[in-house]
């Protein structure tokens, strides 16, 4: 055994004492990205103030990264195999991936969810400016009535405007927690409209037919994706056996008449 394998030997409880002191301080689970993490947490809607759901997910990102790089360093220094080493390297790159997205995904999802609940939505709220409500209280009812990731961005809304902010305030904070363009758009056109005095039930009507026609556009894609998705299988799969169901019988007599 080499002196620098007996070295890491003996210095592997120092290691470990301190990747559990680095496990036990998860203040800021992202030192040095913290905007990038900000950045990501606001826009899943899940708040700084969430700490069981940031310091469980930090934890065991570090927990099992400590794991993987003991064993990597404890199978090198025992004189693993190389193919061992590097499939757990591998694993771990896949694992550190796989946990990199997490909050991405999460942000996917509810970004589909808010834009699919979008025209119901803002349909209702210009139904309640119609009917005299103004823009606020309209917000507040759609936001205790309505449920749904979009309800949700609309009681943020509702809880500035009990803090004392003014609904163009609220507004702005709706847009600039939300990645998606229909939204921002949404509340970029509202605030438009309140600042020069057009009738907000006209352009939230328009507002409505702009995304119905979006969306409406977006299933069409999607629908002639899955038409070509479909054809895999029918090509490479079901039309091949199909052929060489037509074609064994004639290549069984054809092999018998030869022999």
């Amino acid at each position: 055994m080499s002196l620098f394998s007996l070295s890491l030997l003996f210095l592997s409880p120092i290691i470990a004492y301190a990747t559990l002191i680095l496990l036990s301080e998860s203040k800021d689970p992202l030192r040095g990205f913290h905007d990038d993490f900000q950045k990501n947490i606001l826009a899943s809607n899940i708040t700084i103030e969430d700490r069981r759901f940031n310091s469980e997910r930090i934890l065991r990102k570090r927990t099992i990264i400590s794991i993987f790089i003991s064993a990597i360093a404890l199978l090198f220094i025992i004189g693993a195999s190389f193919t061992t080493l590097l499939s757990l390297s591998v694993s771990l790159a896949i694992y550190w991936y796989w946990e990199k997205g997490t909050v991405t995904r999460v942000e996917k999802k509810e970004l589909q969810l808010a834009e699919e609940e979008f025209p119901s939505i803002v349909e209702l709220f210009a139904v309640l400016v119609s009917a005299g409500e103004s823009p606020s209280t309209a917000l507040a009812r759609i936001s205790e009535r309505a449920s749904g990731e979009l309800a949700k961005k609309f009681s943020i809304a509702l809880v500035e405007l009990q803090n004392g902010r003014n609904l163009t305030q609220a507004l702005e904070v709706i847009g600039a927690k939300s990645n998606s363009p229909t939204i921002r758009r949404f509340c970029d056109t509202l605030i438009l409209a309140m600042e020069r005095g057009t009738s907000l039930s006209e352009v939230l009507n328009r507002q409505v037919e702009e995304v119905r026609s979006a969306h409406h556009a977006s299933l069409l894609t999607a629908a002639g994706k899955a038409e070509i998705a479909l054809m895999i299988p029918v090509i490479f799969l079901i039309l091949p056996i199909s052929v060489l169901f037509a074609l064994w019988p004639s290549y069984i007599s054809l092999g018998q008449s030869v022999m």
